[in-house]
């Protein structure tokens, strides 16, 4: 029954908390690139690629190493150590300075939680003797700096006094002589004084090199992995917010100077990784010069679509499927793939292919074909296997999801209203294909309605940004789409080409 399936989930971070997580785990070629190449430190890709499945599944990987530890971390972890060190300086340098210490405390702590045992050390006798009391002396070092810090207890003193009390005394004198008598007073060579001197606590950068010298020394003996998530959450504009640009330009700066700082030092061992969709790394780019050259050389991308496999079976997306199909039911466990495939799968649904069918119904993530079978699956629970009406059944509740999360991406980018009047001037227009001619004569027609819409050209170049529409080009009895959202594929729509409304969009646009 479909009901005994476990297809995936499309929340990454849901699906790590399930009990054989390693075994789910899709590992692709992404994974290799990023833990072999030390360079590599940026993980990219649209929103439900699987950037944060990966994150989880590097955590428990190497947390489950001796000398090994691995943490994620998120936007709340950085907003805590603002308030801590009070560090909300708009200049650049502050900036890069304060996320360098970010990753520097984060990464002190994981080494002070760290046990290392004499016997993880690696080396004859003597050698171990040597790395294991060079480390005692490191963590040593680096634990007082942070207790005093970060004084643990719940009052901290910021600032004390130093008193130096030097005596001074005055002493009652009689001096007698042949004709009178005197008395006076005289002093002695003791005498007391204040001096008081008072001490706060230094700001961060004035420190971060101690800081850095410390935590290095301790990386000698542990692998320490910090990664930033939930960068995909921000609460800006970016195109308006220059603030939150630079704020995310300068993280991207520390992480990069950091792990130069540890490949420079072949003994040390540590990586900072970032998670960051495409479309936001895109849009930092345009406002930098100098960030392409980092993305080209420090970033991986998780693409999910391949344009050349022999069989349906073998595509990245279907594999991935099946691998948590064979994981989680003994039923398929012993089954090839390919079996299993052909067991469950009908070969066409509407005179496509299935792999065709489902990749045109998407974006070509994971999290919409998850989504797209986890609806069919639930619709027909105590069904054997999925049938091609079943999928015409889910279309419009899979369109209705898939639009809400199109305009949850497209909330970083653009004004929420007019995000909602872009798609509801495609749903006033109606029909699923055009020429640029046709809606825009529309839109003029109706200018009254789209309080937000201002350019018919602009809408039409946002629209195409975020693959709601796409060019689509008919040779011979095939049509041809070309989508932003594929790598391979152009950012800036042609005009003078005919336009698509993408497959998944179209129940929700009532076409």
């Amino acid at each position: 029954m479909l009901a005994n399936l476990f297809l995936g989930k499309a929340d990454g971070e849901s699906e790590a908390k399930e009990k054989d997580f390693l075994k789910l785990f899709y590992k692709n070629d992404t994974y290799d690139q990023l833990m072999t190449e030390r360079g590599k430190f940026i993980i990219s890709g649209q929103k439900g690629t699987g950037k944060t499945l990966m994150a989880k599944y590097i955590e428990e990987t190497f947390n489950s190493e001796k000398r090994c530890t691995c943490k994620i971390l998120n936007r709340n972890s950085i907003n805590l150590t603002k308030l801590i060190e009070s560090a909300e300086s708009e200049r650049e340098e502050e900036r890069v300075a304060f996320y360098s210490w970010f990753f520097l405390t984060e990464s002190a702590k994981l080494i002070m939680d760290k046990k290392i045992r004499f016997t993880d050390i690696e080396g004859s006798v003597v050698e171990k003797i040597m790395k294991y009391h060079k480390f005692k002396d490191a963590i040593k070092k680096l634990n007082a700096f942070m207790n005093e810090r970060y004084q643990p207890g719940n009052y901290v003193c910021h600032a004390y006094n130093q008193t130096e009390r030097l005596k001074e005394t005055n002493h009652l004198g009689v001096t007698a002589g042949q004709e009178r008598t005197t008395v006076g007073m005289s002093k002695s060579d003791e005498y007391e004084k204040n001096d008081i001197r008072e001490y706060n606590r230094t700001a961060y950068y004035n420190v971060h090199e101690e800081l850095k010298h410390l935590v290095m020394n301790c990386l000698q003996l542990v692998n320490v992995i910090i990664i930033l998530d939930d960068l995909d959450e921000i609460d800006c504009k970016l195109e308006k917010s220059k603030s939150s640009r630079n704020n995310l330009l300068a993280l991207i700066t520390a992480a990069k100077d950091l792990n130069d700082s540890l490949f420079e030092k072949e003994s040390n061992s540590g990586k900072c990784i970032i998670l960051i969709r495409r479309d936001i790394l895109d849009t930092l780019n345009h406002y930098s010069s100098n960030l392409n050259k980092l993305i080209v050389d420090r970033t991986v991308t998780l693409d999910w679509i391949r344009k050349s496999f022999e069989n349906p079976e073998e595509h990245p997306l279907i594999d991935m499927i099946l691998t948590k199909i064979q994981a989680t039911n003994s039923e398929y466990r012993n089954l090839t793939k390919k079996k299993i495939y052909q067991t469950l799968f009908m070969p066409k649904i509407e005179n496509k292919n299935t792999l065709s069918y489902l990749l045109d119904y998407s974006f070509g993530r994971p999290r919409d074909i998850i989504n797209y079978l986890n609806i069919v699956k639930n619709n027909n629970r105590f069904a054997d296997s999925f049938k091609a009406p079943m999928f015409r059944e889910a279309r419009a509740e899979y369109s209705r999801q898939f639009k809400a999360e199109l305009l949850n991406e497209m909330h970083i980018h653009l004004d929420e209203s007019y995000s909602k009047e872009l798609l509801q001037l495609l749903k006033d227009y109606g029909k699923p294909t055009f020429y640029f001619s046709e809606i825009a004569k529309f839109y003029r027609e109706n200018k009254d309605k789209y309080k937000k819409i201002n350019s018919a050209k602009k809408a039409v170049e946002n629209l195409y940004r975020f693959s709601v529409i796409g060019n689509s080009k008919k040779t011979g009895n095939k049509v041809k789409f070309f989508w932003a959202y594929r790598l391979d594929g152009s950012p800036t729509p042609d005009f003078s080409m005919k336009f698509s409304v993408h497959y998944a969009m179209r129940k929700s646009l009532n076409m």
